[in-house]
């Protein structure tokens, strides 16, 4: 045999395909290209995905790939994509020993469930097999083993934007189950170890979370799905991302171009994580003390004796105390006793100046945007920023105008005692009962408002945010607050992360860099990114309702009338 053959034959031995390369067992594009008269032909894999239920494809390049089969979700006529009506018969493309799943798809609309390919049953106490899908508006993946018997689910702990492209993977590798998005790592467990157990009986479905009881479908558009028999690693599953992304325009995240802590929760999207990281230990470097605030609205009632119902907890927190703002060396804080909102630096915690309103402050600020704050009968605005006033100025929030040109003219807002107004992404909101008047007032800019103006239905109070392109408001006892108009589309943002910290620390939640910090009754604590392990904590006086990052330091604002930074430890080392 020549040589230069038998060294191609030992390199073709010891450098094998990646596994990102490798084919896999099954694969459906779910277009028209690949439609024949009732069924999705397969371009792995020899089972075509029978199809039933109207036929839609889209049209617009500027949403993803044209010709893509739209999910109407409707129950009636029910779209359907089986694989298999027989699990049995559909064994050539269920791995048994290791497992990758993936899926091209968007949602244009979140119920409680939702599958895009599923081999499961979930009855009761009865769990096997496989699904990726959502739950809640966070993508899973939860599989079964023979070692336990039940389901392990995974889920982002990100909540996803409909109307945007995902790619979602699930992989398992015998001892080790995960959760991918777009690329990027979401979650694992190591509940699960060796073979997948599946259920004698079912349906592998595509488009949807099917089983022998339930049928959840998609709403959106899937367009392609992938079984592979062994796990990807983490280094093939971004390549996979990578190598397709170009296709689904919008479909890198956009993140908030923000520096330090500008707004409540950092950003319009509400994110509350921060790229800048924490160098742990933190020390504790200053204490500012102000008077306890006056909340808006009061606790519930310690019992509900007609619903049985006892130690409720409070739904309105939004001015359980003055949240923290900071921003180019200043800690921004308003306050619903006082009347004031005051700027101060860190380091040293000095006073640099404070505005004097007529009625109480009772959200934060946004810098540099126009700040509206509570007066005793109205809404007032204001425009400030952290060099104006001159230091230790005080000023009066009278007839202040946002046009500079005509400064006589009184911008005050009619509302009540309760209301709040705010501007946020140049909106601004006033009054609090719609049977009285809630509006909404948009502008291009601070000195030109009045672009948009509409009446709302419902309780405006606390705080907006984008979501998915659209505008959201706290609405009294309901954080999930309520649509309040269209934006125009910015892109896909990064979604809001739920805490997954213990529930000692549901006063307060942020991030930084791979940290996730909780604030507590009596302490506040830093964890891993996953919020399994516990790798900080301080004791604190009252409970930390409010928790910033910015420069190096994590700010904290206690229901005990204090407020407390803790630099990095590495930048500004100093004894407790």
């Amino acid at each position: 045999m020549p040589r230069h053959l038998s060294t191609f034959l030992i390199l073709s031995v010891t450098l094998p395909l990646r596994a990102a390369e490798l084919p896999p067992v099954a694969r459906w594009q779910l277009d028209r290209g690949h439609l024949t008269t009732r069924s999705i032909r397969p371009l792995a894999g020899r089972l075509k995905a029978a199809f039933t239920g109207p036929i839609k494809f889209s049209t617009n390049r500027k949403s993803g790939p044209t010709g893509t089969l739209e999910l109407s979700g409707q129950s009636s006529p029910r779209q359907r994509f089986q694989v298999a009506t027989d699990i049995g018969r559909a064994s050539a493309i269920l791995p048994t020993k290791q497992l990758t799943v993936s899926a091209w798809l968007r949602i244009d609309a979140a119920g409680e469930w939702s599958g895009f390919v599923s081999a499961v049953q979930d009855n009761g106490t009865y769990e096997k097999g496989w699904i990726l899908g959502q739950h809640l508006s966070r993508f899973t993946f939860a599989l079964c083993s023979t070692k336990t018997g039940k389901l392990t689910y995974l889920e982002s702990p990100r909540l996803f934007e409909t109307g945007h492209w995902y790619h979602v993977v699930g992989t398992y590798d015998g001892k080790r189950q995960k959760l991918f998005v777009d690329g990027q790592l979401q979650g694992e467990s190591t509940a699960q170890s060796g073979p997948i157990a599946y259920p004698p009986k079912g349906v592998v479905t595509l488009g949807a979370y099917e089983d022998d009881n339930e049928y959840y479908p998609l709403v959106g558009a899937l367009e392609r799905v992938s079984i592979w028999d062994t796990a990807l690693a983490d280094r093939d599953v971004q390549r996979l991302f990578q190598q397709r992304s170009r296709k689904f325009p919008g479909i890198t995240a956009t993140r908030p171009q923000v520096v330090d802590w500008p707004t409540w929760n950092r950003d319009n999207q509400r994110t509350g994580v921060s790229e800048q990281p924490l160098k742990l230990p933190l020390v504790r470097q200053w204490t500012h003390r102000i008077p306890a605030p006056s909340p808006a609205w009061p606790d519930p009632a310690r019992q509900d004796f007609w619903h049985r119902k006892q130690d409720l907890r409070a739904r309105v927190t939004y001015d359980r105390v003055a949240h923290l703002v900071a921003a180019a060396g200043r800690v921004i804080l308003g306050h619903s006793l006082t009347t004031r909102c005051g700027a101060w630096t860190w380091p040293p915690g000095r006073l640099v100046w404070t505005v004097t309103a007529d009625g109480p402050v009772r959200l934060a600020r946004q810098s540099p945007e126009p700040c509206a704050v509570r007066t005793r009968r109205r809404a007032c605005l204001l425009r400030i920023s952290g060099r104006w006033p001159p230091p230790l100025e005080t000023t009066r929030c009278a007839a202040t105008s946002l046009d500079r040109r005509q400064p006589e003219i009184d911008q005050r807002l009619a509302g009540q005692d309760r209301s709040v107004g705010r501007i946020r992404n140049r909106v601004l909101l006033r009054g609090v009962f719609p049977t009285q008047g809630v509006t909404r007032s948009l502008s291009v800019s601070a000195t030109v408002p009045g672009l948009a103006t509409n009446r709302l239905t419902v309780s405006a109070q606390g705080y907006l945010s984008r979501r998915s392109g659209r505008l959201f408001v706290t609405t009294g006892r309901d954080p999930a607050g309520s649509f309040v108009a269209e934006l125009k589309r910015r892109g896909k943002g990064v979604g809001r992360e739920l805490s997954r910290l213990p529930d000692d620390y549901r006063f307060a939640f942020v991030g930084a860099g791979d940290l996730r910090i909780g604030g507590a009754n009596g302490h506040v604590a830093a964890f891993d990114r996953r919020g399994e392990k516990q790798v900080w904590s301080a004791d604190v006086q009252g409970r930390a309702w409010s928790l910033a990052i910015a420069g190096g330091f994590l700010l904290s604002r206690l229901t005990r009338d204090r407020c407390r930074p803790w630099p990095d430890a590495g930048r500004l080392a100093t004894s407790p």
